[in-house]
């Protein structure tokens, strides 16, 4: 396993500084005003020849303005331009929408942490207690500093401030002079989050992205380049990025209509950005919409509706070893739902997405007899299998209908495993014993649940445990079992909150690792037990006794000392993990019973793709059908056609006819006409 760099590290550094330094405000204290604050920071650059110029930032600021709710406080700090934070009605959005476009660069560049100091001081004392600074800049101004966290004490002091003021930094690029990392040390210190966009196109993304994390909206899915609308909506909101920067795009309606910046209509509201389009339709008539000329995995359409897409019981963070359960439901009018088209057409699909990966997808069902559906009625439940991995993650829910078409999506936070696994150097005759360890930050209770062995000659049946709450899951290898066994935990229990919980902690092997001495074999009886974690540990003792010291040195003055300090702990911490990993993933045993088990793997992967294979072939013949009857369709048409034809041949031979009898009755009307002139001749002579 590679070894963790210590610059990544940074962030835990600067955590506990802020931990000492005390700042912050608590969740119910934040939960109890409605709404946020939040202060737009641009750091313009100097240079216009930058990947992200002065009218890229801004450019992004107008976006994110004219999405912001009326509800919201809203504030500016710029060069020679600071408006404080206030309820973003249509005179404060129109100030601040002025005062972008008047901005200019400034002559010289501005240091960061003057820039974070006097942005903090633009927030409303009466106003929402949970406050965001959002940081623009333009991410090349300064080069990549030749030290690695060479401003680690100046981003020490501004997170400090910033936990004081009670406020998260977010930013959506490198800071001017920092690094990638040093940048996310700021936002992670503060609670906050960092984009890395690098052109202008990825700074609209991370601005969309960013709104769409402030609060669950209702959307229109696009699938390929369109979206339904349907009667239930009020109005439409498309934010379409565009596929070339300085491209229009083109929006078709229901008729047919292809409508652009320059042909839209007065009761159609449109603005153009360079990079992207936002449209906002009052009534939308009902039907399918397409965009072109647009990145539809990027774009969004946020609705006004009367019917809504809900879900319940989705926690912002779950731990990486934890089942996550979903139950969603639609609510809106009868009309709506009733009937063959509503409800009961409607599928439910719920999509986890991490690490801009693919996502996985799970079918939402009615809850079975005796599950409980988390008070929403007639709601869809479903459960996403452990994602084992840390980071940011996504999960959208989709209510597909043939008449209405819904989605949510809704941000997680996947920490560490409520149980760690650890295997240990020494084993014994049996194997290694295998410890599931739980995190003493945060103990569920009650537990229950059982452990099974798996091997390539198959599995042993569960053993149920009922563990003391905090203690440590030890299992070994039964007697007999020499060739691969994995051991795989599953427990029910209640997060502290009362949240249900379910942990699977997937099939850990219990291989002995290379050059490791044997021990004795635990007592028989004892294969699985649950150890009680010592309360008494001299280890501990002394953490806490070098705890109280930082503490006091922190006190001193010496901050910066201790940082230093805990850093290279945490890089030999580290170390001695990848140490125990990569034990953990070398295998001992290469036998023909493990090429069985790969045999084995490879035949449920073969069954799984005929099942594939067979769903296609099922798919085809339906589109079979389906083309036989557009066959008799066009058929029918063609008879159709047939019989038009013909009394349009009728019709035009008739039309000949009259013509001609036209034509005839002109030339006897000449010839009368002659006649009689050459009769008025003769008279006026005589």
């Amino acid at each position: 396993m590679d070894r963790k760099k210590p610059s990544l590290k940074a962030a835990w550094v600067l955590l506990f500084f802020c931990l000492l330094t005390g700042g912050g405000i608590s969740a119910s204290r934040a939960a109890a005003t409605p709404g946020f604050q939040l202060v737009l920071v641009l750091d313009l650059p100097t240079l216009p020849d930058r990947n992200l110029s002065a009218e890229s930032l801004c450019q992004a600021a107008g976006l994110l303005i004219r999405l912001l709710p009326d509800s919201a406080y809203l504030g500016l700090a710029a060069p020679e331009t600071e408006l404080p934070a206030a309820p973003l009605g249509t005179s404060a959005r129109r100030e601040i929408l002025e005062a972008l476009r008047a901005m200019k660069p400034p002559p010289r560049p501005q240091a960061c942490a003057d820039m974070v100091a006097q942005s903090l001081k633009l927030f409303q004392p009466g106003g929402p207690e949970k406050r965001g600074l959002f940081i623009l800049s333009d991410g090349g101004a300064g080069a990549e500093p030749k030290e690695k966290n060479a401003h680690l004490e100046e981003i020490a002091r501004m997170a400090a401030q910033a936990r004081k003021a009670g406020v998260a930094i977010l930013s959506a690029s490198r800071l001017s002079g920092f690094s990638s990392e040093e940048t996310l040390a700021l936002t992670m210190a503060t609670g906050g989050r960092f984009w890395d966009a690098g052109t202008a196109s990825q700074l609209i993304a991370a601005m969309l992205n960013f709104y769409v994390r402030l609060g669950q909206h209702q959307e229109a899915p696009i699938a390929g380049a369109d979206f339904r609308i349907d009667p239930w909506v009020k109005q439409a909101m498309v934010v379409a990025l565009r596929l070339v920067p300085g491209k229009a795009v083109t929006l078709t309606t229901p008729s047919g209509a292809a409508i652009t910046p320059r042909t839209h209509p007065r009761t159609m509201g449109w603005v153009a950005g360079r990079d992207y389009d936002l449209i906002t339709i009052s009534a939308p008539p009902s039907g399918i919409w397409s965009l072109a000329g647009a990145r539809p995995a990027d774009s969004r359409v946020f609705l006004d509706t009367e019917l809504t897409l809900t879900e319940t019981g989705v926690p912002k963070a779950a731990g990486a070893d934890e089942a996550l359960s979903v139950a969603a439901a639609l609510a809106g009018p009868d009309t709506a739902l009733a009937g063959s088209q509503g409800l009961a057409a409607t599928a439910f699909l719920a999509e986890m997405q991490m690490n801009h990966r693919e996502p996985r997808t799970i079918k939402l069902q009615p809850p079975e007899d005796g599950e409980s559906s988390a008070s929403l009625p007639d709601a869809r439940v479903g459960r996403f299998p452990p994602l084992h991995q840390e980071g940011d993650a996504a999960l959208r829910i989709l209510a597909l209908g043939k008449v209405f078409q819904r989605s949510v999506e809704i941000p997680i936070t996947i920490t560490r495993p409520w149980y760690r696994v650890t295997l240990p150097a020494a084993a014994g005759p049996q194997g290694p014993p295998i410890s599931f360890q739980p995190d003493q930050h945060r103990l569920p209770r009650p537990l229950e649940g059982s452990v099974t062995l798996q091997s390539p000659r198959g599995s042993l049946a569960g053993a149920f445990i009922k563990p003391a709450m905090g203690s440590e899951i030890i299992v070994l290898r039964p007697p007999g079992w020499e060739d691969i066994c994995r051991a795989d935990l599953q427990l029910t229990a209640l997060a502290p909150g009362g949240r249900p919980l379910i942990i699977a902690s997937g099939p850990q092997p219990l291989t002995i690792p290379s050059g490791a001495p044997e021990t004795a074999a635990a007592p028989a009886g004892h294969a699985i037990s649950g150890k009680k974690a010592q309360t008494s540990d001299p280890a501990k003792t002394r953490k806490s006794k070098r705890r109280w010291l930082c503490l006091s040195l922190a006190g001193l003055g010496l901050l910066f000392l201790l940082g230093a300090g805990l850093l290279f702990w945490l890089d030999g911490r580290g170390d001695q993990d990848a140490e125990a990993d990569e034990g953990a993933d070398d295998p001992s045993d290469k036998g023909n019973l493990r090429q069985k088990a790969k045999v084995d793997v490879l035949m449920k992967e073969k069954a799984q793709l005929q099942a594939e294979l067979e769903e296609k072939k099922r798919q085809v013949d339906q589109l079979k059908q389906e083309k036989a009857a557009l066959q008799e369709e066009l058929a029918r048409s063609k008879e159709k056609s047939l019989g038009s034809s013909k009394t349009l041949e009728e019709l035009e031979k008739r039309l000949e006819e009259a013509e001609r009898e036209a034509r005839g009755f002109q030339q006897e009307y000449m010839a009368l006409y002659a006649h009689s002139q050459e009769e008025k001749n003769k008279l006026k002579k005589n």
